[in-house]
């Protein structure tokens, strides 16, 4: 059984006034999917990094696309850890900017405190102590940017496939300089190896990447050809998000006409415990299929690499599985079913995974301050049909909507999400989501980190039911 309990953050902007619930009578929620039961038992804890805080390069701090814990052990009644944490491309409300891909590194504790209700609250018992921050490079050494891909083609490198890029002129700002071309990365879904090396997966590409510890690229995966952005029968990465320099820089058409959509990448990715294995989920359907319509890009596709390290270091990947999964569906304000695009995967085991599920555009400060779909749902792939190969991946055909293919089990949901840092059980584990703002609104859950916690005879949250 997979026992969650919620350790709240309430963003990374702002102070909570959630408190730690003493755990109930009774699971908050359960579901079962395959025969393996999960049980949602209720609020752990909370915390939150300042709204002002900068990194040592001076930038303000985000960690809004994925995490990573490493090195969770148990310290007397606490809990410790280092806390990766990725950003997304940068600040992009008026457009992108020549913003250099990182990663925030933090050591968090985690401070139980059994006595909280809600009636009265703790104080927040999660806290964040950074670090330091590392900077992405290409092969090459060069600083990555997260200015939208454009139309003067990508560059590449002995042993790398060509990798969306942009040539930006002054200072990629808006203001004087030098200019430069840069390899252009979306960061969304995070890996962490033991090493301290890590992958990063990318909406522009769509790619996944692998630094070194020191933030330099080593490896990049291209993807089946189906999932290639197409425009006029041609390769192109720009995902209409104009720099900030030129507000008019747009691709025609706006939308591709195949493959991955305009910010609908590799969102998601997660790595089997033995490291042998990495698995990655496009956030929502390609354009052929479904990706055009809101309404009808609920089958996405799910692909899995073998990992092997060679005698050099070097890692060599193997594309070994693609299956159709179907996302979650809800009913907007206007009663409009729409698709729960997904932020966030984690591996459970080979058959089953956590998919972090959302809507967007909602909540407060827009139109609609109502959010209708914020889950942690279970997917099954033991079902599945394996779709790897030409007749799907095709980089002009490849349309997974018709030929007869077997869908994944989708399980219920085990709860709506919302806000929530989870707190959970295979004997213990702590569950953490984070959020991030953006141009198309607030969107909370972005990122998805579980770890164990031992027994603690006394402390009722931790225990559990």
């Amino acid at each position: 059984m997979v026992s969650l309990k919620y350790l709240l953050m309430a963003g990374l902007a702002s102070s909570a006034t959630a408190g730690l619930a003493k755990p109930a009578s009774k699971p908050a929620a359960s579901i079962s999917c395959n025969g393996k039961a999960y049980t949602y038992e209720g609020l752990a804890g909370f915390g939150s990094v300042k709204s002002d805080a900068r990194d040592q390069y001076g930038d303000s701090i985000s960690i809004g696309s994925s995490m990573a814990v490493k090195n969770w052990h148990r310290v007397k009644g606490s809990y410790k850890g280092t806390l990766y944490g990725l950003p997304d491309r940068g600040p992009n409300t008026n457009g992108t900017q020549n913003y250099a891909p990182r990663l925030h590194v933090f050591d968090i504790t985690f401070n139980p405190a059994p006595g909280a209700s809600v009636a009265k609250p703790s104080a927040p018992n999660l806290e964040f102590t950074y670090l330091r921050t590392v900077l992405l490079s290409g092969p090459d050494g060069k600083l990555m940017t997260g200015l939208d891909p454009d139309f003067t083609g990508g560059l590449t490198y002995p042993g790398f496939p060509t990798m969306p890029a942009v040539t930006y002129p002054g200072d990629g700002f808006g203001g004087a300089g030098p200019g430069d071309k840069r390899i252009a990365l979306d960061a969304e879904g995070l890996v962490v190896e033991e090493d301290g090396s890590f992958w990063i997966s990318d909406e522009y590409g769509p790619f996944v990447f692998k630094f070194n510890a020191r933030g330099r690229m080593v490896t990049a995966i291209r993807p089946p050809d189906a999932l290639l952005p197409i425009r006029g029968n041609q390769i192109n990465f720009n995902s209409n998000t104009p720099p900030v320099y030129d507000p008019e820089q747009k691709p025609k058409p706006s939308d591709p006409d195949h493959g991955r959509s305009n910010n609908q990448g590799f969102e998601g990715l997660t790595i089997s415990p033995d490291g042998k294995t990495l698995w990655v989920l496009l956030q929502s359907a390609a354009r052929q299929d479904g990706g055009s319509a809101a309404s009808k890009r609920r089958m996405t596709r799910f692909l899995k690499y073998g990992l092997k390290t060679k005698k050099d270091g070097q890692v060599e990947t193997t594309y070994q599985a693609e299956y159709v999964v179907p996302l979650p569906t809800f009913a907007n304000a206007d009663q409009a079913t729409r698709v729960a695009a997904q932020s966030e995967i984690h591996y459970i085991s080979d058959t089953q995974f956590l998919v972090l599920a959302r809507d967007s555009g909602v909540g407060r400060g827009q139109k609609d301050p109502l959010s209708r779909y914020r889950h942690v749902d279970v997917i099954d792939i033991s079902t599945g049909t394996n779709i790897k190969g030409p007749k799907f991946d095709d980089i002009q055909n490849g349309n997974i909507t018709v030929g007869g293919i077997s869908s994944p089990c989708k399980s219920p949901p085990p709860q709506k999400a919302g806000w929530f840092w989870f707190h959970a059980d295979l004997t213990r584990l702590v569950f953490l989501t984070s959020s991030r703002h953006s141009r198309r609104g607030h969107h909370p859950c972005a990122a998805v980190s579980i770890h164990r916690l031992q027994h603690q005879r006394g402390a009722r949250e931790v225990q559990g039911r």
